[in-house]
């Protein structure tokens, strides 16, 4: 019997996919309480937590979420505690800003919700604006499902230049921006594979079509879990190289940055789209059907 789900939708705040009581996924996309939009809690179908939130040893970390790391040179990254109209929230030094409403639409079998996002120099200037498309999809009869991410980008009046911390034997964890999952502590003893076949350290700066990072859950040797993120063949630099981290006394995540081997310079007014699938699942990953996946996501337009 297939399993029944919902849809929660707080307007200016969140919209979740709920499976017979338990929410699977939640996207919170006011940034009045929070620093970006992110997505947390994520689970499995079978239950399975998948996301850290804001934990103590990088609390800019918002389980499923994208950011840039540099604009320009400023940090849009790392953040910290500040006082913004009496309520300490913890900001980076350039702000991601949630500008005006959302619209959200509801199909059969997935719910979108579209938001214009800004970024903001220290000077109060806009840099560039987003429109963000996040697309939560309803779980296929095998119990995997997926969330699309489809950013368009504008860059504002002048040029700007997308940079990361890079990576140098001094700097060797550098390379992280974009779109990236840090999983939950509750996960470990963690695996990696990408569509080249490569598994382990060997995914760490490779380029792949896909990129997966599973690990086991806590309660059970025999329950395994994790999720893959797809480059979509449209976005610049495709396939872009992969970040990954993975320790199990530390955390697992995993990013396609594709400004991790060199800067991004963007003309004034450019555009920039960038598109990517991340898919949920229960046990280790199948390959086959990640790539199947993939070519379904190559697909669409």
């Amino acid at each position: 019997m297939p399993r029944q789900f919902h849809w929660e939708y707080h307007p200016r705040r969140k919209l979740s996919l709920v499976c017979e009581g338990e929410t699977l996924a939640t996207y919170s996309f006011s940034t009045s309480d929070s620093a970006k939009p992110y997505i947390h809690p994520l689970r499995t179908v079978a239950g399975v937590p998948l996301t850290a939130f804001q934990p103590s040893d990088h609390v800019w970390h918002r389980g499923l979420w994208f950011s840039w790391k540099y604009i320009n040179g400023v940090n849009y990254w790392e953040e910290a505690p500040k006082e913004i109209d009496g309520r300490l929230l913890s900001v980076s030094d350039g702000r991601t800003e949630v500008a005006g409403n959302e619209t959200v639409t509801f199909g059969p079998q997935q719910a979108e919700v579209t938001t214009w996002i800004d970024y903001v120099a220290p000077t109060g200037r806009k840099v560039m604006t987003e429109r963000r498309l996040v697309r939560l999809c309803a779980p296929q009869s095998y119990g995997d499902f997926s969330i699309d991410w489809e950013h368009d980008f504008t860059v504002g009046d002048e040029a700007v230049t997308l940079g990361v911390t890079p990576v140098t034997p001094e700097t060797p964890w550098g390379g992280y921006a974009g779109l990236g999952w840090r999983a939950a502590r509750s996960l470990r003893d963690f695996r990696t594979i990408n569509s080249n076949g490569s598994t382990g350290e060997a995914t760490n700066g490779e380029r792949a079509r896909w990129i997966d990072l599973s690990g086991i859950a806590d309660g059970g040797t025999d329950i395994a879990a994790g999720l893959a993120i797809l480059d979509h063949p449209s976005n610049p630099r495709h396939p872009a190289p992969s970040y990954v981290y993975f320790d199990t006394a530390q955390f697992g995540y995993i990013s396609p940055s594709p400004i991790r081997d060199e800067p991004m310079r963007l003309a004034a007014r450019a555009p920039l789209r960038l598109r990517y699938r991340v898919i949920v699942h229960d046990g280790w990953p199948d390959p086959e059907a990640i790539e199947r996946d993939f070519r379904a996501f190559a697909s669409t337009r």
